[in-house]
């Protein structure tokens, strides 16, 4: 990653990698997005004690391993639209004592 930083007066979190930025948009309201910017939809996000969240269900399933089966349009055009945070693949472990899914991102060699 480029840089993650916060936007305060907005309420929006951005990711930015090769120019582009991911917005994590936890104001309550639409914004609407420049010409390098990804707005994840607000189903996706969500302010926890102070910090920005984003849904791990969502990043394990978009970059799952084995992904490719389940033949789903949708989660392939995420997939390459959010391809520039050079996620590889990720892969989803429910906590079968704390009730969290724990995911393990790997990244595409640089």
């Amino acid at each position: 990653m480029d840089s993650v930083s916060w936007d305060a007066q907005k309420k929006v979190a951005l990711i930015e990698n090769q120019g582009k930025v991911f917005v994590l948009n936890v104001s309550g309201k639409e914004i609407t997005p420049l010409s390098n910017q990804i707005v994840a939809p607000k189903e996706w996000t969500r302010i926890s004690k102070g910090s920005v969240e984003i849904k791990a269900s969502v990043i394990a399933y978009i970059f799952d391993r084995y992904g490719d089966s389940y033949k789903d349009k949708e989660r392939e055009t995420w997939r390459e639209t959010l391809n520039f945070l050079d996620i590889k693949e990720t892969d989803g472990l429910p906590g079968i004592r704390d009730g969290y899914l724990h995911v393990s991102l790997t990244y595409n060699d640089k």
